[in-house]
């Protein structure tokens, strides 16, 4: 039949206490893994948060600016490429050259004005 030492009721008991033990254990992983991640976000983010303007125009590819500075042009370049009839190849060389002579009237705009 059964062994000695070895009753149905014992066996429950200690399944039951291994089972409470792995949800405690589980609990406290889920509670670390949450601040992890939280610890983690803030620490990415503060840096953002507390750069001021002028730190900002000293370090290297941060751009101060408005949001609409920034996404200018972005729509239109989606509706133009829908629009295309030619290649991939095609639209792409002539986008950046347009952009590339955008940029150089710009920068003549840019040197003319620091002129006068």
């Amino acid at each position: 039949m059964s062994k000695p030492g070895f009753s149905l009721m014992g066996q429950t008991r200690e399944k039951l206490h291994r089972r409470k033990q792995r949800g405690v254990w589980q609990r406290i992983t889920g509670v670390l893994a949450g601040v992890v991640v939280f610890a983690t976000v803030y620490a990415l983010m503060l840096p953002a948060i507390t750069i001021t303007r002028a730190e900002a125009d000293v370090e290297p590819g941060m751009v101060v600016g408005e949001i609409e500075d920034v996404t200018d042009g972005v729509f239109d370049v989606a509706a133009e490429a829908e629009t295309y009839t030619g290649s991939a190849g095609d639209y792409f060389t002539e986008t950046v050259q347009s952009y590339d002579e955008e940029a150089a009237a710009e920068a003549a705009d840019d040197t003319a004005d620091e002129a006068d």
